[in-house]
């Protein structure tokens, strides 16, 4: 067997290369900063539960604002994220209307669940998610 080391490559960014994603974005900003027609905001949907929706949303809130990087004797495997809005390296802005969440009762779940797990049973709990994202899409179109 022989070993060979591969270089990674550097990805492009809005002022410049990195070999990470993080690093790059933070310090370079996304690759169509400059560009007029990137996008400023951007309409999320999400679809789940009730409680996995608003875990989404609190998630999003507080990654707005950044979040700190973790202690660690490596500090390049867990760097701060910066956040986004305006005035941040990730200028655009997420927005989550009320319109575009869609709640899928937990107990269909729980239905789904206490079957005997199947390939079906899965693409049931799919088919689930894909009804509600039509519906986001057609509702959007």
């Amino acid at each position: 067997m022989k070993a060979e080391f591969i270089v990674e490559p550097e990805l492009q960014f809005g002022a410049g290369k990195h070999i990470d994603i993080k690093f790059g974005l933070m310090n370079y900003g996304p690759f169509d900063f400059e560009n007029p027609r990137a996008p400023q905001k951007i309409k999320l949907g999400i679809v789940g539960t009730n409680e996995t929706i608003e875990g989404v949303v609190k998630w999003l809130e507080i990654c707005r604002n950044g979040i700190r990087a973790k202690l660690s004797k490596r500090p390049n495997l867990f760097p701060c994220f910066p956040g986004y809005g305006d005035n941040l390296p990730l200028k655009a802005e997420f927005i989550i209307a009320n319109q575009l969440l869609r709640s899928i009762p937990q107990n269909k779940f729980e239905l789904l669940c206490n079957r005997p797990k199947s390939d079906q049973i899965t693409q049931e709990i799919g088919r689930l998610f894909l009804e509600e994202m039509e519906y986001l899409k057609q509702k959007e179109n």
